[in-house]
């Protein structure tokens, strides 16, 4: 297998909710190779901000299709499932090579009380750090609103769309950055927190930006380059970029990085190396290889570091080296100074994604599986300390006839 075409099967896999999917065959650690370029300014187009809705929220955009109730404010102490009990995720179908979002749900594990926030048309591209707020998009149009659905604001009509995700918050809740098009090329935007101060940049950037990773903050925004069609991406590896000091990394080696979620100074991310491509520890900010966390022959659909650091999930996709057919998933974590890993459960289905509870004590697991009718959304809460795990499918009771998958999930703190 060539290193395009490796490249293009792990694409298709994953795109389809940033839920990495990817070849794993075991290999040593090695050194990640690094090619870093310092970049001259490009001229960007004349950026003029959106002009934000006087109103509350623009009249085009929906009301939830439920009313929320009240949730209680999270209580110090432990808490039976960690932080709010609350998950929030959204939605995607596809239709051949076309993707649209299928809403934005908030789900209650006490109550278990599901409620819709936002109506199909509608996805989630990224929730605040805190929890607090939510940033959705509908074709080119981004808002930016409260958990529930509240104080709509439109951010901009020019938002980039693609499978992948191309608006974030930063880790350290400080800014918003996303992706967006002046007619002529690609350019990130940069607001604060709440969405005003807004500035456009092509500064430091040596190719147009696709889509976005999580980044930590300006001085570490991850990004992939590329012009490409709903349902491709173009370009190899990621870059990492001071947007103050105009200053760009390119690191060709590496794919679906999971930047900022750990506090040990640790990246994940997949990493190919010559034919095989590899669920790595990278150290930061150099990205060398500080370990490859094995799980076999499984394909690592979704893999993330708990708040602490100190453990990593990985959510592997069991397929038949024979018929390329899939046996469901396995949840594996990983932990201690080397990396001792222990197998907790499995879940059916495709597309993966998990979170880990704000307390670290629990993780929700969603997939996409096929039944007789269409395609059903799987939810598992499962214990990270035992094989014990709770199964939510019949709750959600969320069906398509077309293929719909998790495209965003978050664990509310």
């Amino acid at each position: 297998m060539n290193r395009f075409l490796s490249l293009f099967i792990l694409t298709v896999l994953l795109t389809a909710c940033t839920g990495n999917t990817a070849v794993l065959n075991q290999s040593t650690a090695t050194e990640v190779p690094v090619i870093v370029t310092q970049t001259t300014v490009i001229d960007v187009p004349t950026f003029t901000p959106t002009e934000l809705p006087s109103e509350a929220a623009p009249t085009a955009f929906p009301t939830p299709r439920n009313t929320p109730t009240a949730w209680p404010t999270p209580t110090s102490g432990p808490t039976p499932f960690g932080g709010s009990e609350q998950i929030i995720f959204g939605l995607s179908t596809r239709k051949a090579e076309n993707y649209q979002g299928a809403g934005v749900y908030l789900l209650n594990f006490l109550s278990e009380q599901l409620t819709q926030v936002f109506e199909t048309g509608y996805r989630l591209q990224s929730v605040s750090p805190d929890g607090r707020w939510l940033l959705v998009n509908k074709d080119n149009q981004l808002y930016l609103s409260g958990l529930l659905g509240d104080g709509v604001v439109l951010l901009t009509d020019k938002l980039v769309v693609n499978p992948g995700i191309t608006a974030i918050w930063t880790e350290n809740g400080e800014n918003i950055i996303w992706v967006e098009n002046g007619g002529a090329e690609n350019y990130l935007v940069i607001a604060d927190a709440m969405g005003e101060d807004l500035q456009a940049t092509q500064a430091g950037l040596p190719h147009q930006p696709l889509m976005l990773f999580p980044s930590e903050n300006l001085e570490q925004v991850v990004w992939k380059a590329g012009i490409c069609g709903d349902a491709t991406f173009c370009g190899s590896g990621i870059w990492v970029s001071s947007l103050n000091q105009q200053i760009s990394q390119h690191f060709d080696t590496i794919s679906f990085p999971n930047f900022g979620s750990s506090e040990n100074g640790y990246a994940l991310a997949l990493v190919q190396e010559q034919d095989q491509i590899s669920l790595q520890v990278l150290s930061q900010p150099a990205l060398e290889s500080v370990n490859t966390l094995d799980i076999g022959d499984d394909y690592p659909t979704a893999f993330s570091f708990s708040g602490s650091g100190s453990r990593v999930a990985v959510l592997g996709q069991v397929r038949s080296d024979y018929s390329g057919k899939t046996f469901g998933n396995r949840l594996v974590l990983f932990s201690g100074a080397d990396w001792k890993s222990q197998e907790l459960s499995t879940i059916e289905g495709l597309n993966g994604v998990l979170a880990w509870s704000p307390d670290d004590q629990h993780l929700a697991l969603m997939t996409t599986n096929v039944d007789e009718v269409g395609y059903r959304i799987e939810l598992v809460r499962q214990n990270a300390a035992s094989t014990a795990n709770q199964v939510y499918t019949e709750n959600l009771a969320i069906k398509n006839e077309s293929f719909i998958f998790v495209s965003a999930l978050k664990w509310v703190p």
